[in-house]
């Protein structure tokens, strides 16, 4: 049951936005969503892999990662456009690969 606003993982090593590949840097993240309905607002993943990253989504329960925002026309009520915030951020051209093969709950994901 997780609900987070944002989570900060790794870094750029490389200490550049080009797409490098710097000593510390890593490949794969792996999420896995059991228990309840889980939120991850922003997953910011400043990779430094080249241009190899790879987000593996694993389990069985509802997975949000990201964010929406209606945005509503106050004279009738009604949802004209959604605003889409969060998500997987800061990759900058490294994230080759998101692989929820694996995972059987609903996902809702913002790239």
């Amino acid at each position: 049951d997780v609900q987070v606003g944002a989570v900060n993982i790794g870094g750029n090593t490389s200490g550049s936005s080009a797409n490098g590949v710097g000593g510390t840097g890593y490949e794969t993240l792996t999420v896995n969503s059991t228990g309840a309905n889980n939120f991850i607002g922003t997953l910011n993943l400043p990779m430094d892999t080249g241009t190899a990253g790879k987000v593996i989504i694993t389990g069985n329960t509802n997975l949000n990662l990201g964010s929406t925002t209606n945005v509503v026309n106050g004279a009738v009520g009604t949802i004209e456009s959604v605003n889409y915030q969060g998500g997987i951020l800061q990759a900058s051209g490294r994230l080759a690969t998101v692989d929820a093969s694996a995972f059987t709950g609903n996902l809702t994901i913002n790239l």
